[in-house]
């Protein structure tokens, strides 16, 4: 089977398949859950291979579920359980369904002027302040830049040009566009080996605050960062145990045609099923397996954002900051 190494295993095994009218011998190869970061690497996808070989290499580390919520800063997080070094700019060369989306942000948010839907006031409903935008008050509250008292915002200048996506991610980040399972008919790729599902983060990098002549408090945004964050871990949320394609040493399937067996065998090709409970009782086996966090550079972004807030949106966020 492919879990991993157990004492003296066999290196293959002969089967006849009953196709075979002369009775052919095909051979396969043992093929062990270790296996798959080579897999990935003939594969040409590095990043993934990478990713995979750092969390067999660790000891063994089940990340919390606050964490992979969010809900906890990595920041709190021992830095060997922390990747900062995945280059943002490989999502463009790795993915072809990722880098369309950041194109488009980075267009949406060129030129803002009061409404948008990501970082703004929104349109025709009963909550005026967008989500992002109330998210983004909240980091400024906690800079000391609200002065409650008055209903306005303190003048001050904030430049976070060297910042990682660990820092922005606990001082700015507003919003996020999640990245979901690739669906039956996308094709593979290295963003989904190291990946899978994901977020990529948006935060203001370069921002000033201030009161203008007409009593508006000013959000004037001149820089953003896009980052991604990801956790690598083999939880199983909903309690049902996450599939993980079939694998063997050269290649991956999704597998939907064989939902209920263990292997796929397209002749003289056999794919073994993997699932998160491989990998979690790999680390219970072996105590090695460490869940991470990763994130990846940061891509600054020249774009033109002006938010007005007056006394009535100090009183919105004040009733709805504590439920965001």
């Amino acid at each position: 089977m492919y879990k991993d190494e157990g004492p003296d295993p066999p290196t293959s095994s002969t089967m006849t398949p009953a196709s075979e009218a002369k009775g052919k011998r095909v051979e396969i190869n043992q093929f062990y859950l270790t296996d798959i970061p080579n897999t990935m690497q003939r594969k040409g996808w590095l990043q993934g291979a990478r990713f995979m070989r750092r969390w067999f290499a660790a000891p063994a580390f089940e990340l919390p579920l606050e964490y992979k919520t969010g809900s906890k800063s990595a920041s709190t997080l021992a830095p060997a359980h922390v990747l900062e070094d995945l280059p943002i700019r490989w999502l463009q060369s790795a993915s072809s369904r990722v880098w369309p989306t950041v194109e488009e942000i980075v267009k949406e948010f060129q030129h803002v002027d009061y409404h948008n839907n990501r970082l703004g006031k929104v349109y025709g409903i009963v909550d005026n302040l967008s989500k992002g935008l109330i998210i983004l008050m909240k980091r400024i509250d906690r800079m000391g830049l609200i002065d409650h008292q008055s209903s306005k915002l303190r003048t001050r200048v904030i430049s976070l040009p060297t910042s990682s996506a660990l820092q922005l991610d606990d001082t700015s980040q507003f919003n996020l566009e999640k990245f979901g399972e690739y669906g039956l008919f996308d094709a593979l790729d290295d963003v989904f080996a190291a990946l899978g599902a994901f977020s990529l983060k948006m935060a203001a990098t370069d921002f000033n605050t201030y009161v203008d002549d007409r009593g508006y408090s000013i959000i004037q945004i001149n820089e953003i960062g896009l980052y991604v964050r990801d956790t690598y871990d083999f939880l199983n949320e909903d309690g049902e145990d996450q599939k993980l394609g079939f694998w063997n040493k050269n290649d991956v399937k999704k597998g939907a045609a064989a939902i209920f067996s263990d292997v796929v065998i397209e002749l003289p090709e056999f794919y073994w099923k993997v699932t998160n409970n491989d990998f979690n009782e790999y680390r219970r086996l072996f105590s090695l397996g460490g869940d991470f966090i990763a994130f990846s550079t940061v891509e600054r972004f020249s774009v033109d954002i002006t938010i007005r807030l007056n006394a009535e949106d100090f009183e919105e966020y004040s009733v709805r900051k504590n439920k965001i």
